[in-house]
Order: structure tokens, then sequence, then C-alpha cells
């Protein structure tokens, strides 16, 4: 669950940046934030997020920045993906694709490429899916780049697991896994996905007890990483695993850690699968009311969110509900939906469990004949997939995965038995030498400690000097600062009385004399420059900085900051300022309207922070 907490936290994190990002000029900071805000709201707010990618597209073609607009096409087409339009989604993927390709950014090219294929998966179009990833392949191949490549033969491995082409796909993921293990350094994350997809080919295989090891090591890898997202995803595996062990105890709660994970980071789509996986349980479990409302509750997201897969596996796991359930009409109409969908993008893997479980639902209906037609197309789909070959295959793949990896292991073992031999025979020679050198070398130690205490002391003495004329100047500032606040009041109150004595003499003239030159005294520049100056001394970069984070303020705006900055109260601050008390309050309050400050954010603890 998200916590008050947690939610309070997030929200004040993202209104730090917006307000960052509302102030920043229009250049490629901006751009480059602008789309780290579209990557928080998509799982938040997708019509927010769109804004972001709008205005991210925007300002990258007004500058001519050809990274950001590729970035805002792939931003735009995952955000159209989880509108539910797939069109339009297409279309700025494309155009993303096009970009990089145009302007040789690789690397950025296999990101879009990945995001492109991924999409083309949850469509259901296999065959572009693949030929997406193959360009993706040789494109990594070009930059020999190990970590892109082992990214890209794992998103092949899954297309083909989708098209339930196991032993090509068990094939792919076998060379990702070794590559990421054999690389320097070692690619961590690729090596648990990898795993992971090992666990997933198994599964499928219907050897779930084999799928459980390689599914925990790659969460333990994960875990060790910290990467909450894929943690989520092998969780959810190593529960299906589970399931078809009928462990259902385990199942739940490896299905509930990913549904707390996803629930903390909204996202929807995964919280739809740990729902669909939980409901299954209690279905099993005899709890039928928190099976369906749960199994409903993840339709409404996938239905908002449309994707192909995720739609057919709804269906699919509410239809099994009412199945176990008895209710064999509401599930035969579930899994016919379950399968017009699916047979429309030629899911055989998602074809061949629907049709077995709409037969045993015709069954229970009494409809043997139509159940007897369904079994046969389940049986033929099922024997398509698991053919003795494959099977074969596939054993064969990983006995010589196996045989790689000792023949690799006793070949470092050997290198580092010549290297230990070697460095025996270094050590050596070399005894002899450090033990000649050893008194020399222990003369210059001595010698180089002995000048860095000097230094030191020279140093400590510098700072007590520094920090008696900073004393100083902190002295001279205050005193200034007062003596200009004490010289105005006095002023001040003299020219009331002349005022006060003019106004009972004949002479005018000549008092106004006086008052004029005292109102020049107290508006005098150089009085302020002289304490700008004594200022500047004890607190440098203060007014930078002040310019630098907030363009917008006036000079005036800058004294004001000044006198806060020395605490001075607010009388002393009037007198300076030759304003009243009143005028203090309004200035503060217009500075505060500039600075754009809340009522709980206090301008004193602002200004002495900077």
């Amino acid at each position: 669950m998200i916590t008050t907490s947690t939610f309070s936290q997030d929200k004040k994190y993202i209104d730090s940046i917006t307000k960052i990002y509302n102030n920043l000029e229009n250049d490629k900071s901006k751009i480059k934030l602008a789309h780290q805000l579209f990557k928080i709201q998509i799982y938040k707010d997708i019509d927010v997020a769109k804004r972001y990618a709008d205005e991210q597209l925007e300002l990258s073609k007004k500058i001519k920045y050809t990274k950001g607009e590729g970035t805002a096409y792939r931003d735009l087409a995952k955000y159209y993906r989880y509108a539910s339009k797939p069109d339009s989604a297409r279309y700025y993927f494309m155009a993303s694709v096009k970009n990089f390709t145009v302007n040789g950014n690789k690397e950025r090219l296999c990101t879009a490429l990945d995001r492109y294929a991924t999409f083309e998966v949850i469509e259901g179009n296999f065959d572009k899916a693949i030929e997406i990833v193959n360009q993706m392949i040789s494109t990594a191949l070009e930059l020999k780049n190990g970590r892109i490549l082992v990214d890209a033969l794992q998103r092949k491995s899954v297309v083909l697991l989708d098209m339930a082409n196991y032993s090509s796909a068990m094939e792919v993921v076998l060379k990702s896994v070794q590559i990421a293990d054999t690389m320097k350094p070692k690619y961590t994350l690729g090596k648990a996905i990898g795993l992971s997809d090992i666990g997933r080919v198994e599964i499928h295989r219907n050897n779930y007890k084999a799928s459980i090891d390689p599914t925990k090591r790659a969460l333990k890898l994960l875990e060790e990483l910290n990467n909450l997202k894929w943690q989520a995803i092998v969780l959810n595996q190593l529960g299906n695993a589970y399931w078809h062990l009928e462990d259902y105890d385990n199942a739940l709660t490896s299905y509930e850690q990913s549904l707390k994970i996803v629930t903390e980071q909204n996202r929807q789509d995964y919280m739809a699968v740990a729902l669909d996986n939980i409901a299954g349980i209690y279905s099993k479990k005899g709890q039928y009311k928190k099976a369906l409302s749960m199994a409903q509750k993840a339709q409404a997201i996938t239905l908002k969110i449309g994707t192909i897969s995720n739609k057919i596996n709804s269906y699919g796991s509410i239809a099994d509900i009412y199945l176990e359930n008895n209710y064999p009409k509401k599930s035969i109409y579930n899994y016919t939906k379950g399968i017009q969908i699916a047979d429309s993008v030629n899911a055989i893997d998602d074809l061949y469990t629907l049709y077995r479980g709409r037969s045993s639902a015709y069954s229970n209906n009494g409809n043997y004949k139509q159940a007897l037609l369904d079994y046969k197309i389940y049986k033929k789909l099922y024997d398509s997939i698991f053919s003795t070959k494959s099977e074969k295959y596939i054993e064969e793949l990983k006995t010589k995965f196996n045989i790689q990896k000792k023949e690799s292991e006793i070949l470092i073992k050997e290198k580092e038995i010549r290297l230990l031999e070697e460095r025996k025979q270094k050590a050596e020679n070399q005894r002899l030498f450090f033990i000649i050198t050893a008194g020399g070398i222990l003369l210059f130690a001595l010698s180089v400690i002995y000048g860095l205490r000097q230094k030191m002391k020279r140093n400590k003495t510098e700072r007590e000097k520094l920090d008696i004329d900073l004393g100083f100047k902190e002295k001279q500032l205050t005193t200034h600062a007062l003596h200009l606040a004490h010289k105005n009041e006095v002023l001040l109150d003299l020219k009331e009385q002349l005022k006060s004595i003019k106004s009972e003499s004949n002479n005018s003239r000549g008092f106004q004399n006086i008052i004029n030159n005292i109102n020049l005294d107290i508006n005098n520049d150089n009085n302020w420059e002289q304490f700008k100056s004594y200022f500047e001394d004890v607190h440098k970069d203060f007014n930078t900085k002040i310019i630098k984070t907030y363009p917008e303020v006036s000079n005036n705006d800058l004294r004001l900051m000044s006198l806060l900055k020395m605490n001075l109260s607010s009388k002393e601050i009037a007198n300076i300022l030759n304003i009243s008390a009143e005028g203090v309050k309004k200035a503060r309050y217009r500075l505060r309207k500039k600075l754009n400050l809340s009522t709980e954010e206090s301008l004193q603890e602002l200004v002495l922070t900077m």
C-alpha cells in the first residue's frame, strides 16, 4: 500500500522539481527535466505526462536539439500506448526510430527499438517485433556494446517465447546469460533477467520444479541490485511456478510481495497481473467472492490500459474462477472473449490453455459435442508446441551451456594458478630490492612527514589569521549597519523637529534647505555602497547567489535581503532603508511573492541559508 508519508514525500519531490522546471530557461536542461517529469507522471497522471512530452518536443524543435526530439517522440509513443491508441503509438515509435537513425545516435536508437518491439509484442504482432529486435541486435554489434546486445537477445527470447517457439527462446536466452556472465565488468542485471527468462521458459514447458532455481537466483541478484521493478516481475513468475506445483501458500506470498512493490510504484499494468494471480489463489482456496472481486478489479485496469496479452489473461482468469465455482455459462462467455483476442494475434500459447478451459466449461454445461471439439483443438495446439524434438533440443542446449560454463571455469582456474606462480617468482625477485630500498624509503617518508607537519603549522597560523580578519570585518559590518540605523533615526527625528519649527517661523526657505540636506544624507548611496563593501567581505557571493537563483529580484530587494541576512530588527531595517515599519512589512510581503514562498516557509530562514 502507498502510505500517507510516502505519498506526501513523493508529492513534495514532484513539486520541487516542477518548480525548478518552471524557472529554467528554454535550453537542453529544461528538455531533459521535461523527460524526467514525463517518466514520473506517466504512472500517476498520463494527461500531465503528455503535456511534458509535448513541451519537450516543441522546445527541442525550437532549439534544434535532435536528441531531445527523438526522446520526445518515444515518450509520446509510450503515452499513446497507455492511452489505448495503438495507431498513434506506432506512429511516434516509428518517428523516434527514424530520428535516431538519421542523426546517427545508435545507443538511443537501440532503446527506441526495444520499446517499439515491446509494443508490437503487446499488440500481438510477433513477426514485426522479431524484425525490430533483429535490427537492435545488428546495431548493438556495430556498437560493440555487450550490454545492449544482451538486452536485445533477451527481448528476442521473450518474443520467441510468446510465439511458443520454446527451443529458439531457450537458445537465445542461454546465449544472453553467457555473454552477461563473461563481460568485464559483469552485467549483473542482464544475467538476472536472463536467469528469470530461463525460469519462464521452463514454466511454459511445464517443468515447474526446474523453473524455481533459476528464478530464485535471479531474484537474489535483483535484491542485491535493489531493482524493485524486476523484483516485482520475477516474484510474480515465482508465484506462477508455485501455483502450478499447487503450493498455493508460497504462490500467494510471492504474488502479494509483487503487488506491494508495484502498488507503491503505481505500475497499474503490473498491478493487474498480480491481482489476477491473487484472485486465482483465492478461487483455489474456495473464497469465490473475494477471488471474483479481485479479478474484476484487475480486468478494469487491463481494459483501461488496453494491452492485448493482459486482456487475454484477464478474460482467462475470470473464466477460470467461474469454472471452478460451477458457473459454466459465464465461464464459456469469458473463455470465448479471450479466444477471440488470442486468435486475432495468433497467440498460440494462450489459445491452447483457453480452449482447454472452455472444453471443461462446455462439458460442465452438458454440451459434450462442443467440449470434444475444443479439446481436439487444444490437443492439436499442445502437440505442436511440445514436440519431442523440441524437448530434446532444449536439453541438448542446456547441457552444452553447462559444459561451456564448466570449461570456462576450468580455464579461469588454470589462469589464476599461472598468475599465482608468476607473482610468487616476482615476489622473490623483488624481496631483495625492497630490503635495499626500505631504508631509503623510510628516510624519505620521515622527511615528507616533517615537511607536512611544518606545512600544517603554517596553515594553522594562516587560518587563525583569516578567522581574526573575518571577525574584525563582521564587527565592522555590524557597527556600520547600526551606525546607519542610528544616524538615520537621529536625522529623521531632527527633520521632524525642523518641520515643526518651520511651521512657526517666517524663514521657511532656510528650514527647507536644512531639511533637503538631511534628505540627501539619509538617501546618500555612498553610505549604502560602503555598507555593501563591508557586507560582501563577510558574506562572499551572497548577492551573486541571490541573482542567479532568483533573477527577478530588484536592487531594493537585494538591500532588504542583505539586512535580513544580518538578522536586524524590523525597526533597524526601516531606519536604514528610510521607510516605515509598515513599509518593511509590505516589502517583505512583496519579496515573498517574488520568491514563490508558501505561508509555511520562512523568508528569514531562506535568506540565512543562502
